[in-house]
Parts: structure tokens; sequence; C-alpha cells
């Protein structure tokens, strides 16, 4: 349905998510006031803690129940879903009134990002849209789609999609190549006519990964023929929901299948839960009973099974709050004599050296401006910033902090605090995107909280990401660190920002901002880990798509080259684009395929 400009998108996607609120707040704590979670985080930021900021329990009923009657809507033969709840819309819209009334370098992608939803419209109002209803969206074979508009003003609608509109009220609009008119469900549009009888007979059978949200996704995946791949030898179901809250984002996955070799060894390993008294972050790594065999069915080089073949058990890095350290172990399999003598002779590595307390001491780390220490200690290999590390400050832990360090996930990160130290991942991005990619970075400066957990059974895996924003802080607050937030990434600015930051909050002390910069410099660092990461494989898939995009084939009709690039990219198998009407992507139902076809729709 929406035009697919991916730059702009993602940054709408993560300020939308991220950022959608502000609703009613308590002006001292910064949350919804008189919902269960505010009550929960609101308790603990009044100590100036920030506490149990990050909260999905208590309305869980009301979603399921409101994201169940959307999937009712399905057609027979429906092989992907995404579906978003009245409440949902609300929070969405929220967001992006917030963040355009917010002066930021994202407005401009935002816009371009809303465009396809709101036509010429500046609001969902203006655009016949409400948001006291859902929407639904249902990929079918043979790029087929239907979709289910909180349409309440049809002439709006059809006026600001540049559609044509039906001669009586039973007739069908035609906006852009979309089939559209009013059923007995609600307003919905088609890729074809005889599919708008279709609505409601089926049923999206699978399963919604728990807790449910206002925002879910399902998807086929043996319909949809995914076929074997790494991960699975035969995926079957897809499941995804999204938790909002004001300025914060809970988002839980689960795709079912049998997992591929060697992937199934992990779903026989047994986390650790982690202590998190006075913590800041966290890193947990719950390998496989057996590394070496487990590296080398990932064809990894031959040196590299050697030196897994000495390790055992979990790995874990811990940030004390209040600090700006971080301390971590992973454990020796036998005697380890390899790793030993790599980190006692390490001073033959290039930048690496041996300190007078006997350690191994890395080349600076950009993500920490500092080197790091690796010794060992008994049956384990330490690594730190250094070899005394002092106790955190107490700090309460939050809810997804919590169920992350249970001992649930394989793989766990969290982290808290202030993410102002983004030079190093601004110098990756290429100088021919660096415009593009700014807003976006600018976007995660707002973020306080992270978590990421992936958990790996025998027949599924499963996974959460939480993110939680300055936005759950009063408007006052937010008012004295949006300069600070939103000035240009560059050498020596992090500390401007961060003095500014530490300013407000300590004129705050009862706001969900103190609790955040009590946590320390370094509690977001693995997220910045993480980002740095995805950053490595995103870019450059980014860059060759951009350039793809820079010089099209000649344009048919009067589509213009960058829309005819976007499409070909997107929809190679569609050559109707170019009758889409101007201002609408309506025309895109059953574009591409039915996966296609439904994955821009998530405004």
């Amino acid at each position: 349905m929406f035009a697919s400009r991916r730059a702009p998108f993602l940054t709408a996607a993560l300020a939308v998510l991220l950022f959608a609120g502000p609703a009613c707040k308590d002006k001292h704590k910064g949350t919804p006031a008189g919902s269960a979670a505010g009550s929960a985080a609101g308790s603990a930021a009044a100590a100036g803690s920030g506490g149990d900021t990050i909260a999905v329990s208590g309305a869980d009923r009301d979603r399921a129940d409101a994201a169940n009657a959307l999937w009712a809507l399905a057609p027979a033969g429906t092989r992907l879903g995404v579906v978003i709840t009245a409440a949902g819309l609300q929070l969405l819209e929220r967001g992006r009134t917030r963040l355009d009334q917010l002066d930021g370098p994202w407005r401009p992608a935002l816009a371009e990002a809303w465009r396809g939803i709101l036509g010429s419209a500046a609001t969902l109002a203006d655009a016949g849209l409400s948001t006291d209803l859902g929407l639904a969206l249902f990929g079918l074979a043979d790029q087929a789609g239907v979709i289910v508009l909180p349409v309440v003003d049809r002439a709006r609608f059809v006026a600001s999609h540049g559609g044509t509109a039906a001669t009586s009220p039973d007739g069908h609009d035609q906006v852009g190549q979309a089939t559209c008119t009013q059923t007995k469900h609600g307003y919905a549009c088609a890729s074809a006519a005889p599919l708008l009888a279709q609505l409601a007979t089926g049923a999206m059978t699978g399963t919604v990964a728990v807790p449910r949200g206002q925002v879910e996704v399902q998807a086929d995946l043996a319909a949809l023929a995914v076929g074997a791949n790494a991960l699975m030898s035969a995926p079957r179901w897809l499941g995804l929901s999204v938790v909002l809250t004001p300025g914060a984002a809970v988002v839980r996955v689960r795709a079912q299948g049998t997992l591929a070799e060697p992937w199934a060894k992990l779903a026989t390993t047994a986390p650790l839960p982690i202590d998190t008294t006075a913590l800041a972050g966290f890193l947990s790594l719950a390998g496989p009973t057996d590394w070496k065999a487990f590296v080398a069915a990932l064809d990894a080089p031959a040196k590299a099974r050697v030196v897994f073949d000495e390790l055992a058990g979990a790995a874990q890095v811990t940030i004390p709050a209040g600090s700006s350290d971080l301390v971590g172990r992973v454990p020796l399999a036998g005697k380890g004599g390899l790793v030993r003598g790599l980190i006692t002779g390490c001073a033959g590595l290039p930048g690496f050296e041996i300190a007078a307390d006997g350690s191994c001491q890395t080349p600076a780390l950009p993500q920490l401006g500092r080197r790091l220490s690796l010794w060992i200690d008994g049956d384990d290999v330490r690594v730190g910033t250094r070899r005394q590390v002092a106790a955190g400050v107490p700090l309460p832990m939050t809810s997804i902090g919590a169920e992350l360090a249970g001992g649930r996930y394989n793989l766990a990160a969290w982290g808290r605090g202030l993410m102002l130290g983004l030079e190093g991942l601004a110098a990756m991005v290429p100088g021919e995107i660096a415009d593009q990619a700014m807003p976006s970075l600018l976007l995660l400066q707002q973020i306080t909280e992270f978590g990421l957990g992936v958990k790996f059974d025998s027949d599924a895996v499963s996974g959460v990401i939480a993110l939680r924003t300055v936005f759950t802080n009063p408007d006052d607050v937010l008012a004295a660190i949006q300069p600070a937030l939103t000035a240009p990434i560059g050498p020596g600015a992090a500390q401007a920002r961060l003095a500014a930051v530490e300013a407000a909050a300590t004129k705050f002390p009862s706001s969900p901002l103190a609790g955040d910069v009590k946590a320390g410099p370094f509690g977001m660092t693995p997220a910045t880990f993480a980002l740095g990461a995805a950053a490595a494989v995103a870019i450059p898939a980014f860059v060759k798509y951009q350039r793809r995009a820079a010089a099209p084939p000649p344009a048919p009709g009067g589509e213009s080259a960058r829309d005819f690039a976007d499409r070909l990219a997107n929809s190679p198998d569609d050559d109707d684009d170019d009758d889409d009407a101007p201002g609408s992507d309506l025309g895109r139902v059953g574009g591409g395929s039915a996966a296609g076809s439904a994955s821009p729709s998530a405004p």
C-alpha cells in the first residue's frame, strides 16, 4: 500500500515506534497517569531511579481482544497479515505529531514516510481517517492483497489520495490501482474487486507472540514458500507483537519451525542467570556444550576452531551502575593452553601489550574510548577495563532487564543510560549517505534503555527487543535536554551533550532521566556494540541499494526515475505502478509479493 522509500521509512518507523506519545502524563513521573504500568514506573522514578520504566502488564487482555477482532477479518487463504489496533494508531499518531513539533532533522523523513498514509492531507482526520478504528492488511497468493482502513469520511479519503469516487454509496472507489468500497466490515481496498467479498472468510490460525500488542504480524512461512535456510530446515509460522507505551516499545517475535544444525545444539544449553544488583548493563551468551563442533559446522577457519575448543559454558559481561568500568568472564574447557598462551604472549600482536600487573592490554575500543585488560583467573578468562572494579551504586532493575537476566535467553543484552558516544558509529557511514543517516543517528541518542534477548528451542526461535527513550520524561525535562540531543554528532561533541543532560538530571531529580544519568556513561555499551555490528552489515547493503537507485533504467510514462528505481528494487514483477494517482500509493496493495505487499504497511 505504501511507498517503499527505505531511508525515510526506517527513520520514521524508529521515530514513531519509540516516541509514541505523549499521553496524559503525571508531571512529576513522566508516565501515563492512572495506568498500572505508569504507577509502577512512577514509584521508582520518584526515587530518582527510573525503575520499572518498561512495563507491559495490565492490559494484555484488552490488546488481545482488539487484535483478535481485526484478525477475524482475514480472507480465506491469507498468508501474511498485519493489524494495528485503534489504541496503536492513537499512539503512533501522537508520536508522529510530537516529533513533528520538535526541531530535528528527522522531520522531512517523517513527513515522506507518512505521505503514503495521508496522501495530500496533513493529519489522519484531514485524510478521512480515525484513530477510533483499527487497521488490518492481509496478503494472499499471486500478489493479491486486501486492507481494511479506519476511514470515517470516504470523500475526504478518496480526494486526499487522488482517487476517483464511486457514483453510488455501494459503488467502488478507485484509488491508484486499488479498488475500494464500504463493506459491512469497514472501508476496504483490494488489488481486485472480488477480494472485497472475501473478508472474514478465513482466519489466521497461528499464534502471535505474547504479551499481545497494539501492532501484530502473522505469517504462514510454509505457504509463503520460505524454504529451508541456515537457521531453520522447515520454517512454519511467524508471530510478532509490538507493545507500545508513551516513549517506549517492546517487540516480541516467535518463528516456529525445525531448527537446522548447528543451531539446534543451542536448544539444549542452559543459560545462567545474572546477578543484577547495582548494574547498568550486561551481556550474556550461553553457547553450546560443544563449541568445537558448533564452530566447525559454521565452517569457521581452522584457527578459530582451535580457540573455541578451549571455551566452555556461558560468557558474561556486566557494567556496574555509576561506573565507567566493565568486567566479564569466559570459562575455559580443560587447561586452555592455547588461550592462556595468547593472553600471556599478546605483546606480539599489533596494538597489544603486557601491563605491569601481567594482564594483556587491548588497543583502545571506540565504543569505550579506552583499552581492555585480559587475564587468566583460575579456569576463567577475565576481561575488564581494569582488574579491580568498584561496586556499582544502588539502582533498581527494570522489568525487561530482570526478564533478560533471568537465565531464559541464549543471548541476552541490556543496558540503560545515555547513548551519546555515537561518533564512532557516525564515522562508519560513507559520505554519500551521511545526510540520510544523520536523522537516524540523532534519534538513537534519544534511547535510554535497550534490551535484546534470543532463545533457541527445538521447534522455534523467539526473541524480544525493548527500547525506552527520553520521551518517558515530562515536557519540562524534554525541553531542557532536546537542544543537546539534536545537536550534530561530531568529534568532541559528546562531552558537551553529556554536561547538558547531567545538568537537567540535577534540576529534575525525580525524573526517569535522573535514573538514567545515575546509571553512568557506559550502561548503553551493549546497545552500541549491537548497533555497530548491525551497521557493519546494513550500511554496505544500503549503499549498494542507493547506488543502484541513482542510475535506474529509463523511466516509463510519467513516473519519476527515483520511484521507478524503487519499484524495480521492491516489486520486480509489477509493471503497472506508473498508473498510480499523484500522491497516492494505495495502488501497491497487491504489488511485489504477498510478503512484499504487507511489509511497508506499518506507519
